[in-house]
């Protein structure tokens, strides 16, 4: 039995019924912001336990909610790093830049007249007197005489992405992040579920158009839903025919790179070692570096946009620095999407979908349909095998860095010690 999954197997906490919006989302902050309060300190057969908080893991869109980052647009990092979007495949850039944090963007956010107001969009729909007078709040030296569109990019600038308050903080924003627990509290800046599927469908979707007589044929097709595995499984389909029928050496270097980082972040907590660290380190820096070398700046299939997105940016800024502060397994989202689609299903064929009935029957069904150990066993057996295909595809020695890559300007930064900065 895999420990590690059992204890980290998520639960239903909060069940909702509202609008996909923002506003709605936010909610129901101050319910669970109640909640966190009491984890303060607790007793367990007389010994004082306290609870931290430590990490939100999810999609894209959650991310954004509960880090307060913008939707789309030019920014997108929920961490909080500050890269535009168009910046994002200019390694050297995005691994000079710090990462704030919760408290930090909170700050950040109310310092400023309309974000001290609070709101799920305190900065959309300013008219140019409240944009100047947001922009000289900053402390900064701003061209004040420009026309209103020249303002809004002033001040998208300063707030490098950030769009309100923190998700659990929100209608509280002038307490701080210590004060209800969350001190140690942040958003992951890695998920490998999600990163790693979208990344690796981006590549494939390109790479046919850059290798002689390369079709990508999936042995899934006519699947209504491609999961992970199924990609990952893909995945090491193509390297083992590039590898077999030889051709350009970087071309073949570019899929076996990401087969090793995906093997890697899908390993337990009890395999995680300084080698493994710096290993993975390795490895996606050269996987970054082949992606530009070989697909280059304007791919054929899909818009750069896409490709060096926020998946490509997550794996090659944040992936390594989170994984030597925390198994990368941890923080996979694959639980909780499981769980999710099996009372989304539930809800969907056994209700009428009324309020009444989706908050007690759904949750008396979804219950009775979790099958225990049997479903964990049949999970840790598909795991267990698709670990060892990974394995039989990934290199056993050391990492070679061409000596092409030593003079990159990102070599330094992708090594030296980063944290977050308050």
């Amino acid at each position: 039995m895999d420990v590690q999954s059992v204890v980290e197997e998520p639960k239903v906490y909060l069940l909702a019924r509202c609008k996909s919006t923002i506003a709605d989302q936010l909610k129901y902050a101050r319910c669970q912001r109640e909640d966190i309060k009491t984890m303060q300190d607790t007793n367990y057969q007389d010994v004082k336990i306290r609870d931290v908080v430590r990490y939100f893991t999810g999609d894209n869109p959650a991310q954004w909610v509960e880090s307060g980052e913008q939707h789309q647009g030019t920014y997108g990092c929920p961490t909080g790093c500050g890269a535009p979007r168009k910046r994002f495949m200019d390694l050297g850039y995005c691994l000079h830049l710090q990462v704030k944090s919760l408290e930090g963007r909170r700050q950040l956010i109310t310092s400023l007249p309309a974000g001290a107001r609070g709101g799920s969009a305190p900065f959309k729909g300013l008219n140019k007197d409240q944009l100047i007078q947001n922009l000289d709040a900053t402390g900064y030296d701003f061209d004040l005489e420009c026309n209103k569109p020249e303002l809004e990019s002033q001040l998208k600038q300063h707030l490098a992405g950030a769009s309100h308050i923190p998700a659990l903080l929100y209608d509280e924003q002038q307490s701080t992040l210590k004060a209800i627990n969350l001190e140690q509290y942040e958003v992951s800046s890695f998920e490998s579920l999600h990163n790693a599927k979208e990344h690796i469908k981006n590549l494939l979707e390109e790479l046919p158009n850059h290798v002689n007589q390369l079709e990508v044929q999936s042995t899934f097709q006519g699947k209504e839903v491609m999961r992970g595995s199924d990609f990952r499984k893909l995945l090491i389909t193509v390297t083992t025919h590039l590898a077999a029928n030889g051709g350009d050496l970087k071309v073949v270097e570019l899929p076996n790179t990401l087969c090793e980082v995906v093997h890697i972040c899908y390993l337990g907590e009890d395999e995680r070692s300084p080698r493994l660290v710096l290993r993975l380190a390795n490895q996606i820096y050269m996987h970054s570096l082949l992606v530009r070398e070989v697909i280059g700046t304007q791919p054929t299939s899909i818009k750069p946009r896409k490709l060096y997105g926020q998946y490509y940016h997550s794996i090659s800024t944040h992936a390594p620095i989170l994984y030597r502060l925390i198994n990368l397994k941890s923080v996979n989202a694959k639980h909780q999407e499981k769980l999710f689609n099996s009372l989304r299903g539930i809800l969907c064929d056994t209700t009428s979908r009324r309020p009444g009935e989706v908050l007690g029957i759904g949750l008396v069904r979804l219950q009775a349909e979790q099958q225990g150990e049997s479903d964990m066993a049949k999970e840790e057996s598909q795991v267990s095998a698709l670990g060892k295909s990974l394995r039989s595809v990934v290199p056993s020695n050391n990492t070679v860095i061409p000596w092409r890559y030593l003079s990159k300007p990102g070599l330094q930064l992708h090594y030296q010690p980063r944290r977050k900065v308050t």
